[in-house]
Parts: C-alpha cells; structure tokens; sequence
C-alpha cells in the first residue's frame, strides 16, 4: 500500500513540474549537454592551436633550412641563428606532437559533439513529446531521457574522452543554458507548439547549415586558389633558375594543404547544403496541411522524429568525415615532424667552414606510451690535407651526436566504461561507429617505419561495445 501512494505521489509531481524549469530530469539532460559542450569547445581551441603551430614550425623549418644553404651578403650575418633555430624547432615540434597525442587526441572534441547533439535532440523530442516519447506518462517521459543520456555517455566514451569533462555542480541551469538553445526567445524547459518548434529549432539550424556551407565552399575555393598560386610560383623560380626556392615555395603549398584538412574546408558543404534542401521540403510537407491534420498527435510526432533523425543522420556523416580528415592529418604531421629538416629541402645546411649539422625528430606510438626521441649529429668540416711542404694531414675531430629519448606514460583508458553494443543504433551511429572501427583497423605504418605515429590510439578498445 505505501509503494502504492508512492508511486502515486511521484508520478503527480512529476506531472506537475514536467516541461518546466523545476523538471530535474531535463535539468539532468541540460547539465549534461553543458558538459559536452564546454568540453567539445575547449578541446577544439586546443586541437586547432597545437597542430597550427606545428604546421607553422615546419615550414618555418624549410624555409630556414633552405636560406642556411645559401650565402650572401644578407643571409651571412643571420647564418648562426638559423642554424640555431633548425636546431631547437624539430624539438618544439616534437614536444608538441607527443603533448596533442596524449592530452588533445585528434578526435576527442568530435566524441564531445556527438554527444552534446545526442542529448540535445533528446531533449527537443522530449519537450515535444514525439518519437520514442509519444503517448508515455510524465514519469515515464523522465525515465525514458535520463536512459538516452546514459547511452550518449557510452556513445562519447565508445568514440573517446581523454579528459576529464564533468563540470562542477551549476545551480541554477535555466540561467546557464541562456544562448545555448538555438533562438534566445526559447527557454529550454516549456513545452513547445509546432509553430514554436519551427521558429526555435528548425529554422535557426536550416539558416546555420546555409551559412556552413557557403563559407565551407568558399574558404575550400580560398585554399585551393592560394595552394595553385605556389605552385605556380615554384614552376616560375624553377624556370628562372632559382631552383633551390622551389623547395620553400613547395613547403608553403604543403603547409596550406595540411591547414586547409585541419580546419576541414571542402568537407561539410557537400553534407550542410543537401541537409538544408531536406529540411526545407519537410516544411512545406507540413504547411499544407490541414489545422486538423497538424494537430493530430501522430502527425507531429511523426514530423518532429523525422526533423531530428535528419539531424542525427548529418552527424553522423560529418563524424565520418571527421574521422576520416583527422586520422590523414594526424600521419601527415608525423611524418613531417619524424623527418629530418636538414633533408627536407634535399641539402643539408652547411657552415662556412664545411661541417653540417642535421636534426631528426620523431615520435613513436606504443601500446602504453608515447616516445619522443630527437636525435642531433653534427659532421665536422673535412680534415686538412696539409701544405706543399709535406705537413702531415691535421685529423678531423670525430662527429658528435646527441640523442634525447622522453617517455611518456598514456593516460589510463576507461576500461569500466560500459559497453553500448546491445544498445540500439540512432540515426545511422551504427554506420558511423563502423567508420570508426574501421579506421582504427588501418595499417599501422609504425611497425615499418618509425617516425609515422601509430593511426590506433584514437579508439578506445577498452570501451567500445
């Protein structure tokens, strides 16, 4: 009898404080999207800063190491800071690389979108009670959400979260999620009309797609005009003779290259626009029906699951693309970073006096640890053959080398992290998650050669289902 009045109590406040700032269960789902978000934000800045940086280092590095080669009167007085610098830079780069491989892994602020996406669609079909949510009594709706997250948790730890991205407790969600719905005038918590839902969700996320894909294509036309323009600018020193700057105006094209896969331009237009053409023709679907057929509870329903499996169906493809884009990017930087700068142009550069000076770095992928080892050889200037009046040969010093090996031990994976594989698949993630594996399963070219980071540690075995 007492669980009897229980249940009874709790399903009426649940009936009372359902779709309201008071309604804990989309609090939860709010907190946890803030979570999500934040740390997608934050590891993205990262990812993007660290590996600009080295992009940058390696073409200051050709540069420098061209400039070294050759004398004059302007390059003569910096011949010594630059030889120091292509000394230190591979370093840098290196320590860098070692540091993004541990600390911001190339795909753990896309694990962090999914799921901030995964619970904000959650949350819309909530609040409009369609899809899975239809017909459901409130303190069923409430169940049913706080499930959905915890699949999104598993969903995020399957794909990969190397820090820790739990917020500390915010009291007052309303107040934090104030500009994070996609219109101000929507609150986050009230019920929605249709009308409602295509004002503060369908709308402003078709407008965005528009912009995205413009500026998509538009920076892709950007990169490829300017990566066309140094080579053409190698093809012109080539015929003038300048052949040696040939070698920096092709590092210039390779660096705009690598930036251009960095950033993803030419990726996602091709999936924004097409979404965007969708989204349209389901409105129209909708607004020539009748006023009773729209508000017929099946037909929202319908209408809104179909809205948002369209958006999970996008990103979807643009987690494959990311995958795809990111896992390129991260063998390009490691060979670039692995090879030796003082080879990167064809010459190594020389002194004055004929000694050489050549600097490998590389950084090696292993089950537990990331090993960065940098090696500097420095060749003496060949030995003095004597004078005509029969002095012997004065004898070269013997060549030095310094190698410095920095071991660094992985974080430790969630192994506790449950598996999702009995979960049932959303919107295409299946698909998706076999990109994933799939990717994780390509050659590790580590084994062969190894300066070329391994293309593994992305995935999280230990989690995924």
């Amino acid at each position: 009898m007492t669980n009897m009045i229980n249940h009874v109590v709790d399903h009426q406040l649940a009936a009372n404080t359902i779709h309201t700032v008071d309604d804990l269960a989309l609090q939860a789902a709010w907190r946890r999207f803030l979570d999500y978000d934040t740390a997608a934000g934050f590891q993205k800045v990262s990812h993007t800063r660290i590996r600009s940086t080295i992009i940058v280092l390696g073409l200051v590095a050709s540069v420098l190491a061209v400039a070294s080669t050759y004398s004059g009167l302007f390059i003569d007085p910096l011949k010594t800071p630059i030889r120091v610098v292509l000394i230190f830079v591979p370093i840098l780069s290196a320590a860098l690389l070692t540091y993004a491989y541990q600390f911001s892994p190339s795909l753990s602020w896309v694990a962090y979108r999914i799921g901030a996406e995964l619970v904000r669609r959650e949350i819309y079909l909530y609040r409009m009670q369609a899809g899975d949510y239809t017909g459901l009594t409130p303190g069923q709706q409430q169940q049913l959400i706080l499930t959905r997250l915890n699949e999104a948790n598993k969903r995020v730890n399957k794909i990969g979260a190397p820090d820790p991205y739990l917020q500390t407790t915010t009291i007052d969600i309303p107040k934090a999620i104030a500009g994070k719905t996609d219109t101000p005038a929507d609150d986050g918590f009230s019920a929605l009309t249709p009308d409602e839902y295509i004002t503060y969700r369908i709308v402003p996320q078709k407008d965005w797609y528009i912009r995205k894909a413009r500026s998509d294509y538009a920076n892709m036309r950007r990169g490829r005009v300017y990566g066309l323009g140094a080579a053409a600018a190698s093809s012109a020193v080539a015929a003038l003779g300048f052949e040696p700057i040939v070698a920096a105006t092709t590092a210039i094209g390779v660096a705009l290259a690598t930036y251009m896969e960095l950033q993803m331009y030419g990726r996602t237009f091709s999936i924004y626009h097409p979404l965007a053409n969708q989204l349209e023709i389901e409105l129209d679907k909708w607004s020539i029906l009748t006023p009773e057929e729209q508000a017929d509870p099946n037909n929202l329903s319908n209408f809104v699951k179909t809205l948002e499996d369209d958006f999970q169906a996008e990103r979807e493809q643009w987690m494959q693309q990311a995958v795809q884009t990111q896992q390129a990017l991260e063998q390009n930087l490691g060979k670039n970073v692995g090879g030796s700068y003082s080879g990167a142009t064809g010459t190594a550069p020389t002194s004055s006096d004929g000694s050489q000076t050549t600097v490998t770095a590389s950084v090696v992928n292993q089950d537990d640890s990331l090993t960065s080892v940098v090696n500097v050889q420095h060749k003496p200037a060949a030995p003095n053959p004597g004078n005509i009046s029969g002095d012997p040969p004065v004898p070269a010093p013997p060549p030095t080398a310094v190698t410095v090996i920095s071991t660094t031990p992985k974080l430790p994976s969630d192994s506790s992290a449950p598996s999702d594989s009995s979960a049932p698949s959303e919107g295409g993630s299946a698909a998706a998650d076999a990109a994933i594996a799939a990717s994780a399963n390509t050659p590790d070219t580590s084994a062969t050669d190894p300066t070329v980071p391994s293309s593994k540690p992305i995935i999280d075995d230990n989690a995924s289902g």
